[in-house]
């Protein structure tokens, strides 16, 4: 499932992920069939083995399973010095990874001469994007983006909005200037805080390293209490932190070795 955290305040934005990723297999499951006429049991497209009447046709049945897991999945991507994006929920948009497909993006925005636009236009950009690759047609499941940083329309303030990507649709969620963004499994830190949940719990006049530490403290705790209680981790593995200031840009706060040397 993953979680990934936005904090906007007056300072500059924070975004934070875990790294868990959780790897399936699809099994498919053989289903007996009862004969209406004797009721003996068989295989589906097989005939009775006592009065040979033919059964019907297979019915689909498959569920996936998890077979392993890592700690080192990359959800926290730079788009330029004003914009960052955070990826949750499915990790593959057709047959190709989410991480790729930022990639590409970053590429196409410097082909349409779009790289150094703000985080307000950024959805718009994306939607684009998705629509030239076919890539919203073809998805199954979901995939959740928070697309956040600085926005600049008579005043620079800072910006997020979740995109959601899932069965075919494309949806996008109310923006936000102040406060914080969430996706992906929060369930835990939404119950400390009761009421609406962690998104209702203001921020806006944090400094920006309360905000650093409040979010890497949400993520830490939702993977403290995830690890403990009965049922499949949904998060977990290194925490990777961002800030996006208006003056400095984007900067890493914390980051993956690899992606480090893979950036530098």
């Amino acid at each position: 499932m993953s979680l990934g955290i936005v904090v906007l305040t007056e300072e500059g934005v924070v975004m934070a992920t875990e790294s868990l990723g959780t790897l399936l297999t699809t099994k498919h499951q053989a289903i007996e069939s009862e004969c209406s006429e004797c009721g003996h049991e068989g295989k589906p497209n097989l005939s009775c083995a006592k009065c040979n009447k033919v059964f019907g046709p297979v019915p689909t049945f498959s569920h996936q399973s998890p077979v392993s897991h890592t700690y080192y999945c990359q959800k926290l991507f730079k788009i330029n010095p004003y914009v960052g994006v955070i990826t949750v929920g499915n990790v593959k948009l057709g047959k190709i990874k989410v991480q790729h497909h930022l990639y590409q993006f970053i590429l196409w925005l410097e082909q349409q001469k779009k790289s150094d636009d703000y985080c307000e236009e950024m959805v718009n950009h994306w939607q684009a994007y998705c629509t030239a690759e076919q890539i919203i047609k073809n998805h199954t499941g979901k995939t959740e983006l928070i697309f956040a940083g600085i926005k600049l329309k008579g005043t620079i303030l800072p910006y997020a909005v979740n995109v959601i990507m899932e069965n075919g649709e494309f949806h996008v969620e109310t923006a936000k200037e102040f406060g914080i963004s969430v996706a992906g499994a929060h369930d835990i830190i939404d119950k400390i805080f009761g009421g609406d949940g962690i998104k209702q719990f203001p921020v806006k006049e944090f400094p920006l390293q309360d905000a650093v530490e409040f979010a890497e403290f949400l993520i830490q705790t939702q993977i403290g209490v995830d690890k403990y209680i009965c049922r499949i981790s949904q998060v977990g593995g290194d925490i990777d932190i961002a800030v996006i200031h208006p003056t400095y840009g984007f900067k890493w706060i914390k980051q993956k070795k690899l992606q480090q040397i893979l950036e530098s």
